[in-house]
């Protein structure tokens, strides 16, 4: 089940205000049906996946923080596959989020709020407490001076030899898909809000909100305050595929459109070619969204 389809259905379920609790959880069943029948996620969870069938523990026990949760699509997809031990932290929380979370989990887990406010670190919990944090392009809305103290608190809450995975918009990625335009981030940010405003673009938000750095600054940082730091993007853009063309695929393109989805698909033919492939994706990987994996050595 894709996760955009997912997440259309949990929003009727969670926000419908005609849905009796009948419904709501019979709506919620069906969704668990189809992800049990789901072989192939979608890019943007599947490595989630991929790490958490790793760890050598049953799914209950495994204890997962998604860090800069927003509607929680990502919590309830791995709810709906087992994992009962998950939380969120974000800016902003809406209530019906722990509402439905509540109605969900199993009796006997604890029903305090899984998912909560937050404005300052120190977060609330202890130290090394979750087996896997992640975020998903959350950190190019972390101002310049906050993002090393965001990756010293996620260190701060992994267990040892726990597992951190990051999706990342930076700022060599081309195309900026908050404004809508090409390469106007690519200038100092003063510069950008500036271009925006002559174009008529929303300059605010990128003023207040967006703060992208380079790939490079990314995976020092994890690397230095974590430990070891795989960077998956170079391994992503061979996966790129024409939805036309392989309707199976974990990570296609369907969200893009016009010279956006043809550069991608062409790139991705260019990567799998056995000449010049490696560079290719030595060259491109850095033009598109980063994805680290982490493992906290100490």
């Amino acid at each position: 089940m894709k996760l955009n389809l997912f997440a259309k259905e949990l929003t009727d379920i969670i926000y419908n205000p005609k849905l009796d609790n009948n419904i709501i959880i019979e709506k919620w069943t069906n969704l668990k049906n189809e992800i049990s029948k789901t072989h192939t996620h979608s890019r943007d969870i599947s490595k989630i996946i991929e790490i958490l069938e790793k760890i050598d523990k049953p799914k209950t026990d495994i204890k997962i923080l998604d860090f800069g949760c927003g509607g929680c699509i990502s919590i309830f997809y791995l709810a709906a596959m087992g994992y009962t031990n998950i939380w969120g932290v974000d800016l902003e929380v809406k209530p019906e989020l722990n509402i439905f979370l509540k109605k969900i989990l199993p009796s006997d887990e604890n029903l305090e709020n899984r998912i909560s406010y937050y404005k300052k670190f120190p977060l609330f919990f202890q130290d090394n407490e979750f087996d896997l944090i992640f975020s998903q392009q959350v950190f190019e809305h972390i101002k310049f001076d906050k993002s090393d103290p965001t990756i010293d608190e996620i260190s701060r809450l992994l267990k040892i030899n726990a597992v951190t995975y990051n999706q990342i918009p930076h700022k060599l990625i081309p195309f900026d898909y908050h404004t809508k335009t090409w390469f106007l981030h690519w200038f100092p940010k003063s510069i950008t809000i500036i271009l925006l405003k002559l174009i008529n673009k929303n300059s605010s938000f990128v003023k207040e909100h967006l703060w992208f750095k380079f790939p490079w600054y990314y995976n020092n940082s994890f690397n230095k305050k974590i430990g070891f730091t795989k960077n998956l993007s170079y391994e992503r853009i061979s996966e790129f595929v024409d939805t036309t063309a392989n309707k199976n695929s974990g990570d296609t393109l369907k969200e893009f459109s016009g010279f956006n989805r043809f550069l991608r698909i062409f790139i991705a033919k260019l990567s799998k070619n056995r000449i010049i492939g490696r560079p290719v994706r030595f060259c491109f990987a850095n033009f598109i969204m980063l994805e680290l994996i982490s493992k906290k050595n100490v």
